[in-house]
């Protein structure tokens, strides 16, 4: 048994017996989310993934995928593509196909809702994945699975503290605006900076694109020239990279290993370790993605009532100090 599935047991183990008391905001009322009356051979799993290309949803494909053969269900996966349109149209689709639970990593955190709500009218239940939506609007998804992203943000703020000796001015790079975790990491990390002499100097919604991380930082440092930038915190683990890319380039070597990503693929291990990249935090896609599922199983077996929501998923902070024992997420 491997090191992922221990973990995932250990998990369900202390959470089954978990009685989540959840009060939906939202005047509107809905049929409750139906459990299936027909053998769980026959039950069908969609998931509308936010989008195939990018490893981080490869480790959650992953896991729906061993899901389905662990629990013995249909799964439908689809490609989302990154866009909330699409990712909307898929789920109207899985209304028409009548399928027992949707999983859902929501592309946006308002966008979305309206597909849930449609959804809970159909009387089929959805679990948030990763990615949550705005509660409140009349949408009641059963529960959100994944990490805390407010507590990454503020695990972020406590690194940039380290950094700066509680002192000084960063710049961060962000993932698409009105997401989750663009929302939350941000939050956590200014609930811990506002107790503190540090500013955010400039916030870049760069969402990972290389040209666009690229240009950010290029224009950071010349908006902040040498003493005048402390730090630099990215919401992903890609825009570090291209951020030590831009510094190393411009011959800012005072901000080489001032960087701080999020998640922990192999090459910002690597880049921790040799001190280019400050620290991380890890997440594991794999990890949320099974607990997510074992959530569906027991929805859909009649034990809705020990899902506990949030089901929060770890979070751990990765520094030099710590990085070696920690298996990269892919």
């Amino acid at each position: 048994m491997n090191l992922k599935r221990k973990i995932v047991l250990l998990v369900v183990s202390i959470t089954v017996g978990l009685l989540a008391s959840v009060s939906w905001a939202g005047a509107q009322e809905f049929p409750l989310p139906k459990v299936p009356n027909k053998p769980q051979s026959e039950w069908v799993v969609g998931v509308a993934m936010i989008e195939f290309k990018h490893p981080f949803w490869g480790g959650e494909i992953q896991a729906c995928k061993d899901a389905a053969k662990k629990y013995g269900w249909e799964l439908d996966i689809r490609d989302c593509q990154g866009d909330d349109a699409t990712q909307i149209a898929v789920i109207e689709r899985f209304i028409t196909k009548g399928v027992d639970l949707i999983i859902l990593p929501a592309v946006h955190k308002a966008s979305l809702v309206s597909a849930v709500r449609l959804a809970n009218q159909a009387g089929i239940p959805v679990l948030t994945l990763n990615r949550g939506i705005l509660r409140g609007e009349g949408a009641k998804p059963v529960a959100y699975v994944g990490a805390d992203d407010f507590k990454g943000g503020v695990i972020q703020g406590h690194m940039v503290v380290e950094i700066t000796g509680g002192k000084g001015n960063i710049i961060t790079l962000e993932t698409r605006l009105g997401s989750g975790p663009q929302i939350d990491r941000h939050g956590g990390l200014e609930s811990v900076i506002q107790n503190y002499d540090i500013t955010i100097g400039a916030l870049y919604p760069a969402h990972g694109d290389r040209e666009k991380t690229l240009a950010a930082v290029q224009d950071a440092l010349v908006k902040f020239p040498k003493g005048q930038l402390d730090a630099i915190v990215c919401h992903d683990s890609e825009m570090p990279m291209m951020a030590l890319q831009a510094v190393k380039a411009a011959g800012r070597t005072e901000l080489i290993g001032k960087i701080i990503a999020f998640d922990y693929p192999q090459y910002t291990k690597d880049a921790i370790l040799e001190g280019g990249l400050y620290g991380s935090v890890l997440q594991d896609p794999y990890l949320q993605a099974m607990i997510c599922n074992d959530a569906a199983w027991l929805w859909l077996s009649g034990h809705g009532d020990r899902i506990p929501d949030p089901w929060h998923t770890p979070l751990v902070a990765v520094t030099k100090d710590n990085a070696a024992q920690y298996p990269a997420s892919w």
